[in-house]
């Protein structure tokens, strides 16, 4: 059962532009639209193409039969940009190590989000793309307004340290904190819980206050700010970079959907 989640329009202004200066979609560029329009990255591909006067292709819909099926349909429609799970992004980086398919000549950035992304997967995509398709992973939720951090893939290959892609680094406007349960900053390289602040953070829930007041409370550190508490536990390490590490309770994801287990559990 979804939660209603109340996003002002400057926290939504901000994300898109932030995220369009972070991915540099342009005039030339076009983006897939695959999201679907109950997922609010769809409202990233949709507006971040349009406001930069990029061309938004429209994916047909269904599910993807398969690797070279898609790639089919990005070579048909001029594909430039896709925004995909990372567990599709394994199963593509899979197939073009093997040499089954090949990567559309014209995509030119991959954009990852809505799970974690295995390090080990980065060298056989760098080797097989040779460097010329930028690799951005990106992390954030919908009470975070989308997006809130984003990584860029270099050339250089990821110390054994990394348990996933790192998430990196904030966009502008917002922050992020590793916090424990006092809400006090840990020490590099310890885990606590993920927390955002800035203009990204939304104004709470739709009707539920309790769980509000909970998730959502003033930023420690920004007099008169808010942040949001996102249950989710990660690293900050040496490089200043964030890793995430997963759910610090009992709430799994299935092809980028919530899905609260306790709820599950409740009904069973």
């Amino acid at each position: 059962r979804p939660k209603g989640v109340i996003v002002d329009h400057r926290a939504f202004a901000n994300a898109a532009r932030a995220a369009l200066d972070a991915y540099g979609v342009g005039p030339r560029d076009r983006v897939l639209q695959a999201a679907s329009l109950g997922f609010d990255l769809s409202l990233e591909e949709i507006v971040i193409t349009l406001t930069a006067g990029a061309t938004l292709v429209i994916r047909s819909g269904g599910p993807i039969e398969s690797v070279q099926a898609f790639f089919d349909e990005c070579v048909e429609r001029r594909l430039t940009v896709l925004s995909i799970t990372s567990a599709l992004w394994h199963e593509l980086t899979l197939r073009l190590a093997d040499g089954s398919v090949r990567l559309p000549a014209l995509i030119r950035l991959v954009i990852l989000g809505a799970d974690v992304a295995r390090p080990d997967v980065l060298p056989a995509w760098q080797r097989a793309t040779d460097g010329r398709v930028r690799l951005v992973n990106s992390y954030g939720l919908t009470e975070t307004t989308i997006v809130a951090t984003v990584w860029e893939a270099g050339k250089d290959a990821l110390s054994g340290e990394w348990q996933a892609l790192p998430i990196g680094s904030p966009l502008r406007n917002v922050s992020a904190y590793v916090l424990d349960a006092r809400n006090e900053l840990v020490p590099v390289g310890i885990a606590g819980e993920i927390c955002i602040g800035g203009l990204a953070v939304a104004r709470g829930y739709l009707d539920d206050d309790e769980l509000t007041r909970a998730r959502f409370v003033p930023d420690p550190y920004v007099r008169g700010g808010w942040m949001y508490k996102s249950g989710d536990r990660g690293i900050l390490r040496s490089s200043g970079e964030l890793e995430f590490l997963g759910r610090a309770d009992y709430r799994v994801k299935v092809q980028g959907v919530r899905i609260e287990l306790g709820e599950i559990d409740a009904r069973l």
